[in-house]
């Protein structure tokens, strides 16, 4: 669990000194959802579309979340942005506005609120879009790319103050030393810790299954990472991002799914080691 432990602790402190230092202008992309949680269906009343055009017309490179992506960007959600259009109405009055997220749901910029008394839904629809991207407009957005240099001598500053405490292993460069099953048992912690006894905690644990089969496996595009489907296709998982590239949680599991060289492998911990899987994982 310490291997554990010091990833997760990298992965926040590289993530957050990613975050102190990007703002709207330093995400090459944007990503539109093809259905919003007011709406029934894919782009209902156009108004998906109406964003994606809005948005592009302001200079931004602009993806539906159903499209095709780059290539660099399948690899990396969090080269984009992702723009959420909230429902905010209430009994006579449609109201919305506009979020800008990150990888992390972070909100990096919100719109004013816009209203509108219209009846018709997709006219009130595209008035408080209309109404609300004012906002965005003066953002004058323009892609400026982060130094990355600086956030990694951060993220390295931080990484080696931990490191002179404690010395694990590297969980990923462990990869190399273990060979694939067809089916890992996965470890699941609830940790209790008792008030004023910070050093005593009580660990339930129980056994899930994560599948690891010659099975290809697909990853699609969500929110917060990636579902994990087979053939049928089923979800089988979600994986989770991190802020590290190609570095990702595994949902509901204490386990992490990262890529090594041309593989990805599925990594958890059983009775204090590490142990690996080969995952025939392929992204969209």
């Amino acid at each position: 669990m310490k291997h554990l432990k010091f990833l997760v602790v990298i992965t926040i402190l590289i993530s957050t000194a990613v975050s102190a230092q990007r703002s709207v202008n330093s995400y090459k992309y944007l990503i539109v959802p093809v259905r919003y949680e007011f709406q029934r269906s894919d782009d209902q009343f156009q108004v998906n579309s109406l964003v994606k055009f809005l948005f592009k017309k302001e200079g931004f490179t602009v993806f539906l979340s159903n499209e095709e992506f780059p290539d660099e960007l399948k690899l990396n959600r969090c080269l984009a942005l992702t723009a959420l259009l909230n429902d905010n109405s209430k009994l006579f009055n449609t109201k919305m506005n506009f979020d800008l997220i990150d990888c992390d749901n972070n909100v990096l910029f919100s719109s004013e609120e816009s209203t509108s008394k219209e009846k018709d839904y997709k006219t009130a629809y595209f008035a408080c879009a209309r109404e609300t991207f004012e906002g965005v407009k003066e953002l004058n957005y323009k892609y400026e790319p982060i130094d990355d240099n600086a956030t990694q001598e951060v993220a390295a500053s931080s990484a080696d103050n931990i490191s002179n405490n404690s010395e694990p292993e590297s969980v990923v460069a462990s990869a190399n030393k273990r060979s694939a099953n067809t089916v890992v048992p996965v470890t699941t912690a609830v940790v209790v810790v008792e008030k004023g006894e910070p050093e005593t905690v009580e660990v339930l644990e129980k056994t899930e299954q994560v599948k690891a089969t010659s099975e290809v496996l697909y990853a699609q595009p969500i929110a917060n990472g990636y579902q994990i489907v087979d053939a049928t296709p089923k979800v089988i998982y979600k994986l989770l991002n991190t802020g590290l590239e190609n570095v990702y949680l595994l949902d509901g599991h204490s386990a992490i799914v990262y890529k090594d060289g041309e593989e990805w492998k599925v990594e958890y911990y059983e009775n204090g080691k590490p142990v690996v899987k080969t995952l025939n994982l392929k992204f969209f």
